[in-house]
C-alpha cells in the first residue's frame, strides 16, 4: 500500500520530530535552570557542546523526511501546495506542523553554532514552547496519517497514534543518548544521562503496554485479524518479534537499567542505535501489516480482473 519511503519518512520524521520535543524540553530547563532554579541545573546538567551537535542532527534528519516525502509524491508542489493552498485536514495539520518543526531546528542549529546569541534569550520560551508543540504534532502525525485511512481497519484505533508518538519520542531520546557519547566535558554528566535513560525505559515501558492493546484490538475487530496475525505468528513475525520486541525494546531497557559502569558511553551507543533499528522496524511492521486487510485483498482481485479483461 505504501512506499519504502513512505516508511522511511514515518520513521525519519517520527525521529527528528521527537528529538526536536526533547530538544526544546532540555533548552526551557536550561533556560529556568539558569535563572530562577538552580537545583534544575544541577541535576539535569547538559554543556552548550550538546546542544551545538544535537540541534543540527534534528535539522538534518527531519530535512531527510522531506526529501523522502517528496521522492514518495515525485512532485515536490504536491507538498507545497498542503501549506499554499490549506484545507483543513490531517495531511494539511500535519504539513505544517513538519514545516514549522523543519524551520526552527534550522534556527535554533545556526543559533547553537553561533554559540547563543544575546537576542534569543529573550524569546528562547517562546520558541521552546512552539517547537514542543510543532514536534509533538509531527510525532502524532506520522500516526494519524495511517490512522485516517479508512482502507485498513488494523490502522483505525488511537493506540496505533500513542504507540507512534511514544515510539518517537523513545528515538528521540536514543539521538540525545548518541549525540551524549560524543561530548566530552570534564564536569560529570552522570545524572543527567540517568535522567535520560530513566525517562526513555519509562517511554519504552508504556510503549510496550500500547503495542500490545493495538495488536489485541486487531484481533478483535472483524475484518482485521489477518493483519494483526501478520506480525505476532504470520509471514513478519520474526521481524516483529526480533527486531521490534526483543531488539527494540526489551534489550535497551534491559541495558538502561543494568548500566552501572562509570563510563556509560558503549552502553548508550547500543542501546541508541537498537531504539532507533525497533522504532523503524515497527512502523515497517504495521504498514506492511495493512497489506493483510480483507479490502486490500478485494482490491487486488479487481486490479487483476482489470488487467485480464
Amino acid at each position: 500500500m505504501f512506499s519504502d519511503l513512505v516508511i522511511l519518512y514515518l520513521f525519519l520524521g517520527g525521529a527528528g520530530a521527537g528529538l526536536l520535543v526533547i530538544l526544546s524540553t532540555l533548552e526551557a530547563l536550561r533556560f529556568v535552570g539558569a535563572s530562577s532554579a538552580r537545583w534544575i541545573s544541577a541535576t539535569v546538567w547538559i554543556p552548550s557542546a550538546f546542544f551545538r551537535m544535537a540541534w543540527p542532527v534534528s535539522f538534518v534528519i527531519l530535512s531527510m523526511a522531506i526529501l523522502a516525502l517528496i521522492a514518495d509524491l515525485g512532485r515536490p508542489d504536491r507538498l507545497f501546495a498542503f501549506v499554499l493552498y490549506p484545507r483543513l485536514s490531517v495531511m494539511t495539520i500535519g504539513a505544517y506542523a513538519l514545516a514549522i518543526a523543519w524551520g526552527l531546528s534550522a534556527i535554533l542549529s545556526l543559533v547553537s553554532l553561533l554559540d547563543g546569541a544575546l537576542w534569543f534569550d529573550g524569546i528562547r520560551p517562546a520558541v521552546c514552547a512552539i517547537g514542543f508543540i510543532s514536534g509533538l504534532i509531527t510525532c502524532a502525525y506520522t500516526g494519524l496519517l495511517l490512522q485516517s485511512s479508512a482502507a485498513v481497519l488494523f490502522w483505525q484505533t488511537p493506540f496505533l497514534t500513542i504507540t507512534f508518538v511514544l515510539s518517537s519520542l523513545s528515538c528521540g531520546f536514543a539521538l540525545v543518548m548518541l549525540v551524549l557519547t560524543f561530548i566530552q566535558e570534564r564536569r560529570p554528566m552522570e545524572y543527567s544521562i540517568r535522567f535520560v535513560m530513566s525517562a526513555d525505559s519509562l517511554l519504552i515501558a508504556i510503549e510496550v503496554v500500547t503495542l500490545f492493546f493495538l495488536v489485541m484490538r486487531g484481533f478483535m475487530t472483524v475484518g482485521a485479524e489477518g493483519s494483526a496475525w501478520s506480525v505476532v505468528g504470520g509471514d513478519h513475525s520474526f521481524a516483529f518479534w526480533t527486531g521490534l520486541v526483543i531488539a527494540g525494546l526489551v534489550v535497551p531497557f534491559a541495558i538502561e537499567n543494568t548500566a552501572l559502569a562509570r563510563d556509560v558511553r558503549p552502553q548508550l551507543q547500543w542501546a541508541a542505535l537498537l531504539i532507533l533499528f525497533g522504532g523503524l522496524v515497527l512502523r515497517w511492521s504495521v504498514v506492511v501489516a495493512g497489506n493483510y486487510d480483507p479490502a486490500q485483498e478485494v482490491q487486488g482481485i479487481f486490479n487483476t480482473i482489470s488487467a485480464l479483461s
